[in-house]
């Protein structure tokens, strides 16, 4: 029981599969109609130097997989050493370059359809108005590069760190989910940070959910918005940013799932069209900034006529995503990268640069 399988057979169950988010496409297709009886769970641990019987419990299983953070089996797809939240291009294969150059252009010929064919979310267009409106109220000039959009802001530490890196900007942070935000007073409370804007803002499109306003110590606005519609409404309203972070956006792993991803999304064109000096990515998936570099240079050679707002990214998206280093002095900007850090996880930076 010592030997290893072959390769048509799995050596995970089902069940550690994915209470442990080994997220692999190549487990997937080797469990495909291999019986129960055979999945059962024979590994290696090599930092514990024991073998995990076939047929053996869950809790065990569960357990050595748990404290070694890494499977060994004979399938050289599966990366050797990794954390539990790794995500490779060898366990999720990224798209052709060629699909990726079709869907950008697609995206890019057909943006008039999608303009007029996909409502804006009733709760987006008034959460904008109402951000429009106070943000016209201290600086009339914010549309000409005076906001830092952090998108997918989650709990709002992102936003309150870029507050305090951008002091002379308004940074409007931006999450779809109600809940999320609410916890952002874990990061605001206490602060004492003096500018020239004033108090902070909640702002969403509903009654129940604009909480008083904090006193004035911050130039952070967090918004609950779906990011899509919110780009229509900005680039509509010719907003352009002063920079735009997007840190650890969901990266939809699953191949099949590439359309989710921002660089694959109707949106993109609206993304690249709100400018800033600066668009930073960040992820713990390497393959998923170099997919997004790949579509901003698609974009660049795909956009026809005047305003081809990809081009002025284009020299630094060939430059790709480079690897951050996480020493003593390093700042986790979100709840994630903290996350990643602390389990020794790798993270990466794709910074396009305006030119």
């Amino acid at each position: 029981e010592t030997q290893a399988f072959p390769s048509k057979f799995c050596p995970i169950t089902s069940t550690i599969f994915s209470s442990h988010h080994i997220y692999s496409s190549e487990f997937n297709r080797l469990r495909h109609g291999v019986p129960a009886s055979k999945r059962a769970a024979c590994f290696l641990v090599p930092s514990l130097g024991k073998v995990v019987k076939k047929n053996a419990n869950f809790a065990t299983c569960r357990n050595h997989l748990h404290v070694s953070r890494r499977v060994i089996c004979d399938d050289d797809a599966i990366p050797q050493q990794s954390t539990m939240y790794t995500l490779s291009d060898t366990s999720h294969p990224p798209p052709d370059p060629s699909l990726l150059r079709s869907t950008v252009q697609r995206h890019l010929s057909h943006l008039p359809t999608y303009l007029n064919s996909r409502p804006v979310a009733a709760h987006t267009a008034e959460a904008y108005t109402r951000l429009v409106d106070r943000l016209n109220s201290i600086s009339p000039h914010w549309k000409e590069g005076g906001v830092v959009l952090d998108s997918g802001c989650g709990t709002g530490r992102s936003s309150h760190i870029l507050g305090k890196m951008y002091p002379d900007k308004i940074v409007v942070g931006v999450d779809r989910s109600e809940n999320r935000l609410q916890r952002s007073k874990q990061y605001r409370d206490g602060q004492n940070v003096d500018n020239e804007f004033g108090e902070e803002a909640w702002i969403g499109g509903s009654d129940h959910f604009n909480f008083p306003p904090r006193p004035p110590s911050s130039n952070v606005f967090l918004v609950r918005a779906d990011l899509a519609d919110l780009y229509r409404l900005a680039s509509a309203d010719d907003v352009r940013l002063h920079a735009h972070y997007m840190l650890y956006p969901n990266p939809y792993p699953k191949p099949r799932r590439y359309k989710h991803r921002w660089h694959c999304h109707p949106s993109f064109p609206l993304l690249l069209s709100l400018g800033g000096t600066k668009i930073v990515v960040r992820s713990n998936w390497k393959g998923y900034l170099q997919q997004f570099s790949t579509c901003v240079e698609f974009a660049a050679e795909e956009w026809k006529g005047e305003g081809n707002r990809a081009s002025p990214y284009l020299h630094s998206a060939k430059g790709g995503p480079r690897r951050i280093l996480t020493d003593d002095k390093f700042e986790a900007m979100t709840n994630f990268e903290k996350k990643f850090v602390d389990s020794g996880e790798p993270i990466y930076e794709l910074e396009l640069k305006w030119n």
